[in-house]
Formats: C-alpha cells, structure tokens, sequence
C-alpha cells in the first residue's frame, strides 16, 4: 500500500485570513486590505522558506508526498483555477550557488576576525536532483477548484533506491495559474528528500571509558548530544565517541574510531557494533548490546585496539528527538 506524507505547512487553512498573513510576506505585498490583486504560490515556502524537508522511511513500496499550492487573494474564484508547474532542475544550482557564497563570505571574515580554524564555519551541503528512478510526479498541474484555495500536486517516491551518502532534493516552480499574478518569492520549492529509518534522531549519550594507564581520560562521561543518522534500513551511523570528562567539562574526541555504526537485528533488537574506520572494534561478547523500542535506548559495549583491557567503552544513547 502506498503511503501518504504531508507536509506540514499545509494546514496553514487553519483560517484563511491567518493564510493570508503567512503569504502575504512576499515583497510584492502591503496588507490585505490594500486588495492589489490575487496570487499564487507554495504555503510551505512563504511559511519557512524554500528549503522543505521531504521525510521517507525505507519501505518496499513507493509513498506519496502531497504539494500544496495556495490562492492567496481576499475572495475565492468563482470557477476552477489551474495551476502550471515544472521540473526546475536550475532552481538547484542558483541555492547551491547560494550556499557557497555565503560560506566562502562567512569563512574570509572567520579569517579576518582571527578566528581559530577549527571554529571556521562548516561546508555548505551539495543538493543535486533526485535520480529520476527514484521518483514520479503523474501531473505538473492541479486544479484550484471553484470557492477554494488549495491544489494538491502529488509526488510518487521509492525511498528504498535511494543513496542515503547523498542531498537529493526534488525542485518545482510554478509557471503558470491561469492568467492569475505568481509570486515572486514564492513560486518555487526545493523539496529536500530525507530518508530516515526508526533509530534516527537525536540521542542524549553517557557511558564509561577505559584508556589503559590514563587516569585522566578514563573514567565517567555523559551530557553528550549524538546526531545519529540513518545508514540502512536497519542501521545508523554518525556516532561519535568521547573520553572521559565529556560533555559538560570536556574530554575530547576518542581518536582513530569514529563514527561508530550500529546495525540492529529488527527481529531481537541485537545491536552489532562497527567503526568505519578500525576494524579492530568490536562489541564485547560478554555484553547485552541491544536496542530498547520502548524507551528508544541502545545500550552498547566494545573495545578495540590491544583489546578489553586497553580501549573500553559502555555507552548508553536515550532518544530525544528527531534530527532537524
């Protein structure tokens, strides 16, 4: 069966006086009440800007995502309003364009202002368009009908074909609304595609570590926020050891293993654990490593390099939300 995901800006119907508050931000615009016209364009877009995430889980089967576009205007039409869009693969390249700007700026005034190099601002994330196996859109139009302000276009994803190393994002503009004005800010959508199994999220870490001979380094840690993120159907990665003292009074980064990778049996909730590094890490044999789905915890002990008694972590990962 197909699945459905909507996308939740599109309950900005809540009242349309409220919608047209959010639409009318466009810079084309004063208040309703001046009524310089109607318009169209996405709600998503005016609401929180023209990068949308798009969240799939990896399923067999293709799911639906549904695409509002709105009639912003004081009065509804008195007959059917269809709306035009396309595949608007340049819309990628101008955001990206975008992006890089802004990081080659905000890295040369880092470098001005003396800022350390490990506090310089991150690389922007590299969008290209969703493969074309991966998706299907039946129809670049929809209809408006008469009295109402919402069109659905619908957009058909095989989440299970997806590259998960990569940005996929899936660019649409609208073209045209039958003779009716668009919008200029908001006329175009980047929907980026986010493929996320159920242990992806934001996990609060604590744990114990041994180091062999380092009494500062060994001991206690905890307040450690890990964005863990989906590798597989049935594993995550992304995860990130410290030493002890993390957190809150620091300890630093355990070097030469991470990320860490968990794969977990769907069947037993067993945890398997890897580094993507070192393949001399491994799960202690003598340890319960497993994940708990009713409280959303992975509990995991391993050990790498000379072994038990040289590197030695217990670790225990409490879900606390999802990822942005």
């Amino acid at each position: 069966m197909k699945k459905r995901y909507y996308i939740k800006e599109a309950l900005l119907a809540f009242v349309v006086m409220a919608s047209l508050s959010s639409c009318l931000k466009d810079s084309n615009y004063t208040d309703l009440s001046a009524n310089l016209g109607n318009v169209v364009e996405f709600p998503a877009v005016a609401n929180t800007g023209i990068l949308q995430p798009a969240v799939f889980p990896i399923i067999p089967t293709a799911s639906d995502l549904s695409l509002q576009v709105y009639f912003a205007a004081a009065n509804t039409l008195g007959s059917d309003l269809t709306v035009t869009t396309i595949l608007d693969t340049a819309a990628i390249t101008t955001y990206q364009k975008g992006l890089n700007n802004k990081y080659i700026a905000d890295t040369t005034a880092a470098g001005i202002a003396g800022t350390a190099k490990k506090d310089y601002p991150s690389p922007p994330t590299h969008y290209e368009l969703l493969p074309p196996a991966a998706y299907s859109i039946p129809s670049y139009k929809t209809t408006i009908p008469a009295g109402q302000r919402f069109g659905t276009i619908h957009i058909s994803v095989n989440s299970s074909i997806i590259d998960l190393s990569k940005a996929y994002v899936i660019p649409l503009t609208i073209t045209d609304a039958s003779g009716q004005r668009l919008s200029s800010n908001f006329k175009t959508v980047l929907y980026a595609v986010q493929i996320k199994n159920k242990y992806d999220g934001v996990y609060s870490m604590k744990g114990y570590i041994l180091r062999a001979g380092d009494s500062k380094l060994t001991g206690f840690f905890s307040g450690i926020s890990e964005s863990v993120a989906t590798t597989g159907a049935n594993s995550v990665g992304n995860i990130i050891q410290y030493w002890a003292g993390a957190g809150a009074t620091g300890g630093g980064i355990t070097g030469g293993i991470n990320p860490i990778l968990f794969a977990v049996d769907p069947g037993t909730y067993k945890v398997t654990v890897s580094s993507q590094i070192n393949a001399t890490l491994v799960g202690d044999p003598g340890y319960d490593n497993r994940y708990d789905p009713t409280t959303k915890t992975f509990y995991v002990s391993f050990y790498w390099n000379a072994g038990k008694t040289s590197r030695d972590v217990t670790d225990t990962l409490v879900y606390q939300g999802p990822r942005p």
